[in-house]
């Protein structure tokens, strides 16, 4: 018997959820709204816990600003990144006609919004087909977020042998954190607003998988 791979293993046991939901609505149990709403708040606070220990445990470890305010943004952040991509799979799981395509489409279209996130590569290297990709990309806006979290404001200073230019006129290189935005090329957001804009797609991307998780059961492949 072959090894089954994790992914496989939980569309299998994603399709017998499934079926087991859809004869227990045909049956008057519950509605389908009551259910999606129960599996994604049990599902969405124990990846919420997650993220935010990590986040806290990598901030206090890399050493980042030492800010209240800005710490708390961060954890935020981090929480809200893993959320929308835990809302995305969701999505996806409910579009696809089965799970199996699911486990292979929804990897393939994350990898390629971590690859176009701002992270790996420049937003204007992108090809113009990319930028109406950022605009529903998590990624882009939570490293934008992130980015603008730690650098904002910062002043920045650099040893002797780091000095560029020439007697009295010498100087760092770079001297502020706005240089370094500037740099990477994010999007013009603050923090909050690229944090609310990730709470927008969060909405959006459940409300699309609710849609299609509410035709799907209703599909007479479901009867």
């Amino acid at each position: 018997m072959g090894a089954v791979t994790p992914s496989v293993l939980h569309a299998t046991v994603s399709g017998i959820v499934l079926q087991i939901v859809a004869h227990e609505r045909r049956a008057g149990l519950f509605s389908t709204g009551a259910y999606f709403l129960a599996r994604s708040a049990a599902e969405s606070l124990l990846q919420l816990l997650c993220s935010l220990a990590f986040a806290a445990l990598a901030y206090a470890l890399v050493g980042f600003a030492r800010s209240y305010a800005q710490a708390f943004l961060f954890v935020a952040i981090v929480g809200a990144v893993t959320l929308v991509a835990e809302s995305y799979v969701v999505m996806v799981g409910c579009l696809m006609p089965d799970e199996r395509s699911a486990s292979v489409v929804s990897p393939l279209v994350l990898a390629l919004l971590m690859v176009s996130g701002g992270l790996f590569i420049s937003p204007a290297s992108l090809p113009p087909a990319f930028a109406l990709l950022a605009k529903a990309n998590l990624f882009t806006y939570g490293f934008a977020a992130l980015v603008a979290n730690e650098f904002a404001g910062l002043a920045l200073t650099c040893e002797a042998h780091e000095m560029v230019g020439r007697g009295r006129e010498q100087r760092c290189p770079v001297e502020s954190g706005e240089q370094v935005i500037a740099q990477m090329q994010t999007n013009a957001l603050s923090p909050a607003e690229n944090l609310g804009a990730l709470l927008l797609l969060l909405l959006l991307f459940r409300l699309l998988g609710f849609a299609a998780l509410h035709r799907r059961l209703r599909s007479p492949l479901q009867r």
